[in-house]
């Protein structure tokens, strides 16, 4: 059996790595890094812009000691549920942040997509939201 090697994959010899160096040769290594480094301050504008909603997001981060919890997508569009929020997102679809479980379950944001449940409230509390809730769905004006 003979040892062979692809000559894409050899480093000596690669087509590829011959291909990129004919492809930046005209271009000075100055000229790379301001571009690099331009496309990164771009990409930091606009993350911190309000435009994507990070702006928001790092506050409350702030705000709470650690990285909040958002208002997740409801499919059918019925059961607010909370998650956890992704650390990195150039477009965040939701506005409403909390600290813990506990602050959203107190706004009526259930644990469980499919169904309302608060684990992290007191009877009284879970009985007081249920009733919001059910007084928003007959009277949804108030």
């Amino acid at each position: 059996m003979t040892n062979k090697t692809s000559k894409f994959l050899d480093t000596k010899n690669s087509e590829f790595l011959k291909i990129i160096k004919t492809s930046i040769s005209g271009v000075s290594k100055r000229a790379l890094i301001i571009l690099a480094t331009l496309i990164i301050i771009l990409i930091v504008l606009y993350d911190l812009s309000g435009l994507g909603g990070n702006i928001q997001f790092y506050s409350k981060w702030i705000q709470c000691g650690r990285k909040p919890l958002s208002l997740g997508v409801s499919h059918k569009g019925q059961v607010s549920h909370y998650i956890k929020s992704p650390t990195f997102s150039l477009m965040r679809l939701s506005q409403d942040f909390f600290c813990d479980e506990r602050e959203a379950e107190l706004k009526g944001i259930s644990a469980d997509e499919r169904r309302y449940k608060f684990p992290n409230l007191s009877k009284e509390e879970n009985i007081r939201i249920r009733l919001k809730i059910i007084d928003s769905k007959i009277y949804p004006e108030r």
